[in-house]
């Protein structure tokens, strides 16, 4: 959300609408950009061993943009036939599963990979509706 509030206001501050053109993969796949572009490119391809989807999930503008903008549906209870094993909150690589004595799906984190209902014991998984 940060990232986006930044990006927001250079572009208002510059009136330039390529402020967002921080993004590593134009300089991954199409070889575009100068020196600082590849050391950015170079920071988060070595953020990501360590960080599943760094880019994705702490940089990202659209991501934020989206997230921001399916708040109604954030916090959605896991279905009724959930035991509270938290398999699924093991499996889930976004941490888009969370929860104590019950289980809720942060549906703009979650990416619909799936994990949380092949680990999910009563066979349904949070993910599922």
């Amino acid at each position: 959300m940060v990232v986006l509030a930044v990006i927001l206001g250079i572009i208002v501050g510059t009136r330039e609408l390529d402020a967002g053109g921080y993004e590593p993969f134009d300089q991954a796949f199409a070889w575009v950009g100068g020196t600082l572009a590849f050391v950015f490119l170079a920071f988060v391809l070595a953020a990501s061993v360590f960080h599943y989807r760094f880019f994705c999930r702490y940089l990202c503008a659209v991501g934020g943009m989206f997230g921001e903008l399916t708040a109604g549906g954030r916090r959605v209870p896991a279905p009724a036939a959930c035991e509270g094993c938290h398999e699924c909150m093991n499996a889930c690589d976004m941490d888009a599963i969370y929860g104590e004595r019950e289980t809720y799906v942060a549906r703009h984190i979650c990416l619909e990979c799936g994990k949380c209902s092949a680990v999910c014991p009563s066979g349904v998984g949070p993910g599922s509706d």
